[in-house]
């Protein structure tokens, strides 16, 4: 089993200029021979999964690191041979560990004998908050190996088909210096709920959704999963707090929760403008979020998230690290070969966050328990002028060109530093 804080390749300065011999020396005197501990995590380079018996497999991995911006162009090839003496269909699961925020930034790209294979990314299952171990296994190379990863995200997640009420709010009309609030009376327990183009506060045993005035928002929802009581409802405030009349349109739906979430989540990115906020489509986050809405969470939503509000969770969607898949089907003739390649820009597993100005890390692992019987790996590191590099983890010839790496040591670090 490979341990994913183990190693780390180094990367150190900038890509600036040539370096001398003395230079180069002095930069492989800055690669630690000892992994440093990492402060964020994006994941190692994962190798291809197949689900069927007897195929075997040539792998090269090649770092190219000259862009200097903490990220890698990984490209990680297979010649993968069929032995039998008929054709063989063969599905492809290759994974990568990114947020569902930056799905498009780092889904590989992949290609069969050089010409582009079509894919589907399988969003991943629900990790834990700290976005490394996921929930109910010890670390998340045992997620990976066990086959729960794979399985989670190809799994139909039976809580995307409950239904739920959308509340769309639109033409509001406000009273004078007033307010217009939907009020849920909750004397016993929160209602689990998501609301959009809304302030909430929550005591007196209420939760209650201002709605923003209309200059802010022409509309505004509210997500509700599971049926409101009969008191519950939109009301209107003068100044003073006391009711009063107003006007606004209300819609309300019954729809699955995961065409609800696919609305809420055009309206979540739209007003979260951050970096990266249009980088997955409505229809992944949707269904990463009902990945991680657990049962507990609607029995109670106290216990998780205090007022019952949603938003900490499609803010947690966004941004923790879960292992997705890009899945693809081929045919490999009979006693013949087929080459795929993989390739994607890839963030640093050490120091992804940039408390280490200068440094980043990454990780190659040769085995997740594949059924690929891999015959040979090979790996190369590419930089500019100015980089010089070591392998932190022994390989079997360190001296040749690409790295021969050995499968009976699952994991492979390299280390290298830029003048």
């Amino acid at each position: 089993m490979y341990q994913y804080i183990l190693a780390s390749l180094l990367i150190a300065g900038q890509l600036t200029g040539y370096s001398a011999p003395d230079q180069t020396e002095a930069l492989i005197s800055r690669i630690p021979d000892e992994p440093i501990p990492y402060t964020s995590y994006a994941g190692p380079i994962l190798p291809l999964e197949v689900q069927t018996e007897g195929l075997a497999a040539d792998r090269s991995v090649s770092l190219d690191l000259s862009a200097g911006d903490g990220t890698a162009l990984v490209t990680d090839r297979y010649v993968l041979s069929n032995p039998d003496s008929a054709a063989r269909t063969v599905q492809l699961c290759y994974p990568f560990i990114t947020p569902v925020q930056s799905l498009a930034t780092y889904t590989p790209e992949a290609k069969m004998d050089s010409s582009a294979l079509p894919s589907e990314v399988l969003v991943g299952g629900w990790n834990s908050w700290g976005g490394i171990e996921p929930t109910g296994f010890d670390t998340l190379a045992d997620y990976i190996e066990s086959g729960a990863a794979l399985a989670d995200a190809q799994a139909e997640a039976e809580l995307g088909s409950r239904e739920v009420t959308l509340y769309t709010f639109s033409g509001l009309a406000l009273p004078e210096n007033g307010e217009a609030a939907f009020v849920i009376p909750a004397t016993d327990r929160p209602y689990a709920v998501f609301s959009s183009g809304m302030g909430s506060r929550y005591g007196d045993g209420m939760q209650t959704y201002i709605l923003d005035r209309p200059e802010q928002a022409e509309s505004v929802l509210l997500l509700v999963l599971e049926p409101l009581p009969t008191d519950a409802g939109l009301r209107f405030y003068d100044s003073s707090g006391a009711p009063a009349t107003g006007a606004c349109e209300v819609e309300t739906q019954s729809m699955p929760l995961e065409q609800a979430l696919e609305t809420c989540v055009a309206a979540y990115l739209a007003r979260e403008p951050e970096e990266d906020a249009a980088a997955c489509t409505d229809a992944q986050f949707a269904r990463a979020l009902v990945t991680a809405l657990p049962d507990t969470l609607l029995r109670d939503p106290s216990q998780l998230y205090g007022e019952g509000s949603l938003r900490s969770v499609f803010d947690a969607v966004a941004w923790h690290q879960r292992v997705n898949y890009l899945q693809s089907e081929v045919t490999i003739p009979a006693n013949g070969s087929i080459e795929v390649e993989y390739t994607m820009r890839k963030a640093g597993s050490f120091n992804q966050s940039g408390s280490y100005p200068g440094l980043c890390g990454y990780e190659i692992v040769t085995s997740t328990g594949s059924a690929l019987d891999f015959r040979r790996i090979t790996a190369t590191a590419v930089a500019a002028e100015g980089c010089a590099s070591k392998w932190q983890t022994p390989v079997p010839d360190p001296l040749e060109e690409a790295a021969v790496l050995s499968a009976d040591v699952p994991l492979y670090t390299l280390g290298a530093a830029f003048s």
